[in-house]
């Protein structure tokens, strides 16, 4: 588990891409959206990810090849707040802990910077994400709403109290 470094973008660009391939209902973006990205914009944004000291792009990886990654964020509007978006696992790395590994290092990477709840979005009927999720003790907030303007898919969110020696 490490985070991403900015020369890694091509590497960021292909997890990304291969991630809304595999499940293009877990998040809020489409394939056909995030394919149309330039090479500068993949260049910038992780270089902004890596820079910022607000955010920790991570990868996971077994044997030297990515097996997942994630994205954790201070909230910008909210500093004590860290959101958690396009966390993905390989499918062939599935099963073998890397998921709860990925969440493990956000969730200390977000009490390093002394935040007190870490939220994400997790897609109605991802019943294993929802399970995972609730392992690390996180829980439901409020009514799921759509995923996106527009979208009729639902999207539950989950915070976690990262206060909580438990937790």
């Amino acid at each position: 588990m490490r985070p991403l470094a900015a020369h890694e973008w091509e590497l960021y660009r292909a997890l990304r891409l291969r991630a809304l391939a595999d499940a293009p209902e877990a998040f809020g973006m489409t394939l056909s959206e995030v394919v149309q990205r330039t090479e500068n914009d993949w260049a910038w944004i992780l270089n902004l990810g890596t820079t910022s000291g607000c955010d920790l792009p991570l990868l996971a990886e077994i044997s030297g090849s990515a097996a997942g990654m994630a994205w954790a964020k201070l909230d910008a509007g909210d500093a004590s707040l860290v959101n958690l978006f396009q966390m993905w696992v390989a499918p062939e790395a599935r099963g073998h802990g890397v998921a709860a590994a990925i969440l493990e290092a956000a969730i200390t990477w977000a009490r390093s910077r002394n935040a007190r709840t870490m939220q994400l979005g997790v897609v109605c009927g991802n019943d294993a994400a929802r399970r995972l999720y609730e392992r690390a003790g996180f829980h439901a907030v409020g009514a799921p709403g759509p995923q996106r303007p527009g979208s009729s898919r639902m999207e539950q969110t989950m915070q976690l109290d990262l206060a909580r020696e438990d937790a």
